[in-house]
């Protein structure tokens, strides 16, 4: 009787051990089936010599997953002074007519361009493959740092923050982009370090001190859930 009993109690060990390793590996592949991935453009090295000569950043990102056919885009620009968002604005939601497009496959690219275009202002664009935003225009500092950054993936599998703070998800918001200057230490200015902390992007003006930025922030959302 009690070797029956060490019996069942064994099978139930490995059977709830098995259970985890099965729900472990799900929940791994529902993260892993979206995802954002930066586009390694062909343009010929003399145009991106004229962009960085002009002071435009220009990129092409995609977002892929088996099933984020039908699944709707919304994208948000935060911005924020002093620690503060001090601005929400709408560049694309459910209640604007571009937001009424579906994903009609299981890739989809983006592209942005943007540059300072004064002291004062800079400006960004966005496209996608139906349609293209408007423009928008957003006050800046007067400062000649800032830089548009992307929180893609690379290629490789790699990207400019630890791989778990770039894994996104459905019906959650993310950060696509931001707009940001750089940590000032010793007389230097640095991106890296601040891109390394996306995670804490609310927090950057407590962690490093930075006046200004703008958080491009999108959500690949399913609607008959929200």
């Amino acid at each position: 009787m009690y070797k029956k009993y060490l019996t069942v109690l064994k099978k139930v060990f490995v059977l709830s051990i098995l259970s985890l390793v099965c729900l472990s590996f799900q929940a791994f592949a529902e993260e892993e089936e979206l995802k954002m991935f930066a586009i390694d453009s062909e343009l010929p090295s003399a145009f991106w010599y004229y962009l960085s000569f002009e002071g435009i950043k220009y990129y092409q990102i995609g977002f892929s997953g088996k099933d984020i056919k039908g699944k709707y885009l919304t994208l948000f620009a935060k911005d924020i002074w002093n620690g503060k968002v001090k601005k929400i604005d709408t560049l694309l939601d459910r209640n604007l007519y571009m937001g009424q497009f579906p994903i009609d496959d299981d890739t989809t690219i983006i592209s942005v361009i943007c540059k300072q275009i004064n002291k004062n202002e800079m400006r960004i664009s966005f496209m996608f493959p139906r349609f293209k935003l408007r423009d928008r225009i957003y006050k800046t500092t007067n400062s000649k740092g800032y830089d548009l950054r992307s929180y893609a993936l690379f290629e490789d599998g790699h990207g400019c923050a630890p791989i778990e703070d770039l894994r996104i998800k459905y019906n959650k918001p993310f950060p696509a982009f931001s707009y940001m200057l750089p940590y000032e230490k010793d007389g230097s200015g640095y991106y890296c370090e601040v891109d390394a902390r996306v995670k804490d992007i609310y927090d950057w003006w407590k962690i490093f001190k930075i006046k200004h930025y703008i958080i491009f922030e999108m959500t690949v959302e399913d609607r008959e859930n929200n």
